[in-house]
């Protein structure tokens, strides 16, 4: 699949197959360094392009905020660009971390309320300092409700690996995400106004 195909589709779960393609074909050599980093930039450049035509579902006055960030470790932020996009889309007020670190992720929450924090890994081997990391964004956060999601190919193979690793929820895509994000908000709220 080229980065031109995929600028025809538009719809955020068909962005990451693709990219997961690159990924595979990088893995069976069929592609070099330098294919794969030309094509995920193509699609980055992509998502933009369609998310500035995008109309937005509901205003930014809803106050609704939200973090996301490759897990530490992780250098592919493909993932995080996409559900940034979808997000901020819906109407939440996003932010973006490249090349977070634990120590930064901490900073940002206890300086700034969250209402969520969403962590991207592209496998297993970067999620093992997960635990850690969400623990200490929960012990300073601004917001002693925050919801932290996780997601990402490693997720999508073993779901219940999100509840072990600490976090409230995961979903398979980015438009998922943004439901699950919601009802989860939603459900607080209600929680909170009502005891």
């Amino acid at each position: 699949m080229t980065a031109g195909s995929a600028s025809r589709r538009c719809c955020s779960t068909c962005w990451s197959p693709s990219a997961r393609r690159f990924g595979d074909y990088w893995e069976q050599d069929r592609f070099d360094f330098v294919d794969v980093t030309m094509g995920l930039w193509r699609l980055q450049e992509v998502v933009h392009e369609l998310s500035a035509r995008a109309p937005i579902e509901h205003g930014r006055e809803t106050g609704r905020r939200a973090l996301f960030a490759s897990v530490p470790g992780d250098q592919h932020t493909f993932g995080t660009i996409v559900i940034e996009e979808v997000f901020a889309r819906g109407g939440w007020v996003t932010d973006r971390m490249v090349q977070a670190t634990t120590s930064l992720l901490v900073e940002r929450v206890a300086d700034e309320w969250f209402d969520l924090v969403g962590l991207t890994a592209s496998c297993s081997g970067h999620t093992a300092t997960m635990p850690s990391a969400i623990k200490a964004m929960r012990s300073v956060s601004r917001n002693p409700h925050l919801c932290v999601m996780v997601g990402g190919p490693v997720f999508l193979t073993d779901p219940q690996m999100a509840q072990r690793v600490g976090a409230d929820a995961t979903a398979p895509d980015a438009r998922m995400a943004l439901s699950v994000a919601e009802t989860w908000l939603g459900a607080r709220r209600r929680e909170a106004r009502y005891g």
